[in-house]
């Protein structure tokens, strides 16, 4: 292990001494394995020496984890860890972080191990925490673990068949504060939309979606809110917005003192925390550290990263991840060659599906951060990148590929965001974006 190296952006065209650098990578989800394998494709082991701590053997792609109600198993979404670091001369340890010590440089584990880094990227992700909800935990249907998926599936066999003996059924979405990417909730109910129209059921059921935000997916604009409104226009399901959930009965769900609605089936993705918190880093009043924004390092910790879901953007969502780790590899490379950060605070681009299992929404968002009152983020009104939104079947066929596409690039040993595939990926992209979206 390597001892104390002075860490942070060298003075311009003073490159560092030819040495082994330690870059130690907190967790094995987007963000922590797309920095070590964009990290391992610019500089050899010779130069850089990567080690990745997790608790969990395998990476899990769990935004299509979802269609597993409906359709589908998740095999080919999950992809064993240390066969693929190993692949491209990674270190793995299956480990749970339990300290951290900036001034020594140090990762403490649970097993009472200690890693030693040069610079650390803290990938931990994000933890649902029902518990800020009372009442939710016990009868909310919170989705956020596969593992509960199966036995939603079943929930659903036996709605179906109250609502074929006469029964109407009430299906109510829940997006609470705090919850950092609620796309899942809208793409939830869309799809049992369309599963419903398929058992001829539809009629029997009544979906309605309640939201906080003042508008549908209010963090991505006017245009997605449009596009969402119309659908659940089409396939009429009811939607309710600037509505607080204050706590959850066995029958009821609460919305302050005067406003409830009743249901058989509640589906609430619940508020969202920092997955492992880090006493002494700076972080907000839910764990998420607060970072630079062009360079995801921590404030005040230039040798420090958190990029993806452990930092403190305000969208948790895997895209933004991905670009994330991009940002930090190209700042650890920046420092590695004796080049200056780039620490622009432009913004950033992100893009996304709502598969309805018929058709899907796709929008490509240039988002800001830090221009509205409340810092979230809002929709820049000088990217270079369009704002476009679409619906087709054809975007059904992107998300599955990028469902088989990023496990099998990490997989191989490979970032998703680099190489041939991915120089494909984005000249498809931008084609059936500009015929296809406005």
């Amino acid at each position: 292990m390597l001892g104390r190296s002075a860490v942070g952006s060298p003075p311009a065209g003073k490159e560092r001494p030819v040495r082994s650098t330690h870059v130690v990578v907190l967790g094995g989800g987007f963000a922590g394995l797309e920095t070590a394998f964009l990290l391992r494709s610019r500089f050899g082991e010779d130069r850089l020496r990567l080690t990745v701590v997790s608790d969990r053997g395998e990476f899990l792609f769990k935004p299509n984890t979802i269609y597993l109600p409906f359709e589908g198993d998740d095999g080919h979404l999950r992809v064993p860890l240390e066969p693929a670091l190993r692949r491209r001369g990674i270190g793995y340890v299956p480990a749970e972080v339990s300290t951290l010590d900036p001034g020594r440089r140090t990762v403490g584990l649970a097993d009472g191990g200690t890693i030693t880094y040069d610079y650390l990227v803290v990938a931990t992700g994000a933890r649902a925490n029902p518990g800020e909800i009372p009442g939710l935990g016990e009868h909310g249907r919170q989705l956020c673990d596969p593992a509960r998926l199966g036995s939603f599936a079943e929930e659903l066999l036996w709605m179906v068949q109250y609502a074929r003996h006469g029964h109407r059924q009430h299906v109510v979405c829940v997006v609470p504060p705090g919850l950092h990417y609620p796309t899942a909730t809208y793409e939830l109910a869309l799809m049992l939309d369309t599963w419903l129209r398929r058992g001829d059921i539809r009629h029997q059921v009544e979906i309605r979606l309640v939201t906080h935000e003042e508008t549908l997916l209010r963090d991505f604009g006017p245009k997605v809110h449009d596009a969402v409104t119309a659908r659940f226009a089409e396939r009429e399901i009811e939607s309710d917005t600037g509505l607080t959930v204050t706590s959850t009965t066995g029958t009821k769900v609460k919305f302050g003192d005067h406003n409830a609605r009743r249901y058989d089936l509640l589906i609430c993705l619940p508020p969202q925390v920092a997955a492992v918190t880090y006493p002494g880093l700076p972080a907000d009043d839910r764990g998420f550290l607060r970072c630079e924004p062009g360079t995801r390092a921590v404030r005040g910790y230039p040798e420090i990263f958190a990029p993806g879901d452990a930092g403190d953007f305000p969208i948790k969502q895997a895209f933004i991840a991905l670009r994330h780790a991009e940002a930090v590899a190209d700042a650890i490379g920046a420092d590695l060659t004796g080049r200056p950060r780039d620490d622009a605070t432009g913004g950033i681009t992100t893009m996304f599906l709502l598969d309805m299992l018929d058709q899907a929404l796709f929008a490509q968002v240039p988002l800001a951060v830090g221009q509205a009152p409340d810092g979230r983020t809002i929709v820049s009104p000088s990217a270079r990148t369009p704002y476009r939104v679409g619906t087709g079947r054809w975007w059904r066929l992107g998300k599955h590929s990028v469902g088989r596409s990023v496990p099998a690039a990490f997989a191989s040993g490979h970032p998703f965001h680099a190489g041939a595939w991915w120089d494909a990926a984005q000249r498809h992209l931008r084609a059936g974006t500009d015929a296809l979206t406005r």
